[in-house]
C-alpha cells in the first residue's frame, strides 16, 4: 500500500528512535491520506453505473497521482520535512483532490 522503507534505528535505544521522528510522522500522515482516499473513491464509486472510458481514465489519473505517494513520503522523511519536499508532498496531496472532484458524482 504505502511502499517507504522504515528501518529501525541504529541503536537500541528510545532516543535513537525519536531521532526518526520525520520518517514516522510522514508515514503516519500519508498512511491517513491513503486511507481517507480509499474511502471516498468506493464512496464515490458506488455512484458509478457502469465503467465508462471517462471513468477509466479519471481512474487512471487518480491512480498515477496517488502512485506519488511513497516517492513524496520518502522524500519529505529524508530531508527532514524541507521546505520543497513537503511542497512537493503538498503538491501529490493536491492531485489526489482534484482527482477526487473530477470524478465525483454526477461528472463521469
Amino acid at each position: 500500500m504505502l511502499v517507504l522503507e522504515l528501518r529501525p534505528p541504529e541503536f537500541p535505544t528510545f532516543e535513537a528512535l525519536l531521532l526518526l521522528w520525520p520518517t514516522w510522522l510522514s508515514y503516519a500522515v500519508s498512511y491517513l491520506f491513503i486511507a481517507i482516499v480509499w474511502a471516498n473513491h468506493h464512496y464515490l464509486l458506488r455512484y458509478a453505473t457502469e465503467a465508462t472510458p471517462r471513468l477509466l481514465w479519471f481512474n487512471f489519473a487518480h491512480l498515477f497521482s496517488m502512485s506519488l505517494l511513497p516517492f513524496s513520503t520518502a522524500w519529505m522523511a529524508v530531508s527532514k520535512l524541507a521546505p520543497q519536499p513537503v511542497a512537493f508532498y503538498a503538491a501529490v496531496f493536491f492531485l489526489g483532490k482534484r482527482d477526487l472532484r473530477l470524478f465525483g458524482p454526477g461528472a463521469c
